[in-house]
C-alpha cells in the first residue's frame, strides 16, 4: 500500500449552505495515481483544494506528511510553483511552445505551458484540475503516456475517460455526499459500480419476494383466524 501522504479525518465541504462532501476518514498512499469523478458541482474541485491547503477547516483534522503539493488549477493562477528551468525549457520545446507573453498565448499553449511548468516542478504531489483541456489529440496522448510513465503520486480530476484508463490506479466517485473508494482504472470502476448495482437489484428483489411471502402468510393466517371465529360463533348460536 505504500507510504500515506496525506489523511483528513471529519471535513464537511459546503457551498451556498448545501453541503457537497462528508468526509470522515480519507488517504491517499505514496505511488497512488487517483482519478476524482462526479457529477458538475459534486465538490471534486473544492476536494483537490482541501488536499492543497487552499481551502482550511477549523474542526477537522489533516496530516500532510509535510508533502509538497503542486497544483494545476483551471484558473491558471499557477505562479508560485518553482520549476527545473532545464526540464521546463526541454518540456516547452518539446510541446512546441514558443516563450511569450502568457496572455497572449492560446487556450491550448497556456494549458501545455502550465503543465511544463507542473511537470517540471519539485513538488512530490500532482494535482492536476482537468488537465487535458485545450489540449490537442497528440498532446493529450503525449501527456497520458508520460503520466503513467513517471513515478509521481498524483491526484487528477477529469471528465476524460481516456486519461483516468490510461493513468488511473484508484477511482474516487464524490456521490450523495461520500467519497467512494474503487480500485483499479476508470473502466474498471465502471465494471464494479455496475456489479454493485446488480447486487443491489438482486436484494431489492429478493427483499420485495419476502415480503409478498410474508404478506401473503399473514393474509393465510388471517383468513384462517376469520374462519375459526365464525365456526366458534356458529357453535355458541347452536349451544
Amino acid at each position: 500500500m505504500g507510504v500515506v501522504l496525506f489523511t483528513i479525518i471529519h471535513a464537511s465541504i459546503s457551498y451556498n449552505d448545501k453541503k457537497l462532501i462528508d468526509i470522515n476518514k480519507l488517504s491517499f498512499f505514496e505511488r497512488d495515481k487517483i482519478g476524482i469523478v462526479g457529477k458538475n458541482g459534486s465538490g471534486k474541485t473544492s476536494l483537490l483544494k482541501i488536499i492543497s491547503g487552499d481551502l482550511v477547516f477549523e474542526n477537522s483534522q489533516i496530516d500532510r506528511q509535510n508533502t509538497e503539493f503542486i497544483f494545476l488549477k483551471q484558473s491558471g493562477n499557477n505562479a508560485l510553483i518553482q520549476e527545473n528551468y532545464q526540464e521546463f525549457d526541454e518540456l516547452l520545446s518539446k510541446l512546441q511552445v514558443f516563450k511569450v507573453e502568457f496572455e497572449h498565448m492560446s487556450g491550448g499553449e497556456k494549458q501545455k505551458y502550465l503543465l511544463s511548468k507542473i511537470l517540471s516542478s519539485y513538488g512530490k504531489v500532482l494535482l492536476l484540475d482537468e488537465p487535458t483541456t485545450y489540449l490537442d489529440i497528440e498532446t493529450k496522448k503525449w501527456l497520458i503516456e508520460y503520466l503513467k510513465r513517471i513515478d509521481t503520486t498524483m491526484l487528477i480530476v477529469s471528465h476524460d475517460r481516456e486519461l483516468l484508463d490510461g493513468v488511473c490506479n484508484k477511482i474516487w466517485e464524490i456521490e450523495h455526499e461520500q467519497v467512494n473508494e474503487y480500485h483499479g482504472n476508470f473502466n474498471s470502476f465502471l465494471n464494479q459500480k455496475e456489479s454493485e448495482k446488480r447486487k443491489h437489484v438482486t436484494e431489492y428483489e429478493k427483499y420485495i419476494s419476502e415480503k409478498d411471502r410474508l404478506l401473503e402468510s399473514l393474509k393465510i393466517k388471517q383468513n384462517l383466524a376469520s374462519k375459526m371465529s365464525n365456526v366458534t360463533e356458529k357453535k355458541k348460536i347452536d349451544l
